[in-house]
């Protein structure tokens, strides 16, 4: 599923999307966050309706925000980030990263 990250800190993430996610379910995440590629098992702390944004159709559709802690992150990961948010300094990523949410585990 694709997803728009909105921002990414060393700890986690809070991502949109077009359907929501179960709080305590994980998935795995596969991101470029500013020519960084990024890989990392998410699990969802907490999801909610975020708002509207435009289809493809013209109309609108319900878009969720769900935030993240990231999980057993090895060092090779946290550099991958660390590097990333440098790169970033701190602005909205979703200009700067295209994420994809993988095989979501339910609680």
């Amino acid at each position: 599923m694709p997803v728009d990250l909105v921002n990414v800190s060393a700890t986690g993430v809070l991502m949109e999307m077009p359907s929501s996610l179960r709080p305590g379910s994980t998935c795995d995440l596969a991101a470029t966050l500013a020519g960084i590629p990024f890989a990392a098992l998410v699990r969802v702390t907490r999801c909610r309706a975020g708002g509207f944004a435009a289809d493809d159709k013209g109309g609108r559709v319900l878009v969720y925000q769900a935030g993240g802690e990231f999980v057993g992150l090895a060092e090779e990961q946290v550099l991958n980030l660390s590097r990333a948010i440098e790169k970033i300094g701190g602005a909205r990523l979703a200009s700067q990263s295209s994420a994809f949410l993988k095989a979501v585990k339910p609680r």
